[in-house]
């Protein structure tokens, strides 16, 4: 699995490319609200719905969400993370659950296309 993290490097102001879809497509990050708490999905380069993967349900929004960008001061890059590994410190807080914990965008190699999702830190005590 990827996560996501702030590379500072310099780049104009445009849509994050996350990867490819199986078609070679390239694919964006968006997030959308289902059943009132917000979902990271994958958007297609032409555009349209975006595909938020919930409850093993494929939901396309049509709108309006949120699409994530790379500006002039900040870019975005994926970073590796092995399952025992730790969350690297300047990782994307893509938004806050309800308990008030931090759920990140992760990037898999899925038959050949690249899945975005949520990762969530689970604490067991």
């Amino acid at each position: 699995m990827l996560c996501l993290k702030l590379s500072n490097y310099p780049s104009s102001s445009r849509r994050h490319h996350t990867g490819l879809d199986a078609s070679q497509q390239n694919i964006y990050i968006g997030i959308a609200s289902i059943h009132e708490c917000a979902y990271p999905g994958t958007l297609r380069s032409s555009g349209g719905k975006l595909l938020v993967c919930h409850d093993g349900k494929v939901y396309a929004i049509d709108g309006p969400f949120d699409v994530l960008v790379d500006k002039e001061d900040c870019k975005y890059t994926w970073v590796r993370v092995k399952p025992d590994d730790l969350i690297p410190d300047d990782a994307l807080v893509a938004i806050v659950n309800e308990n008030h914990g931090p759920v990140y965008i992760g990037r898999m190699e899925v038959r050949g296309s690249h899945a975005v999702g949520k990762v969530r830190i689970f604490c067991f005590a």
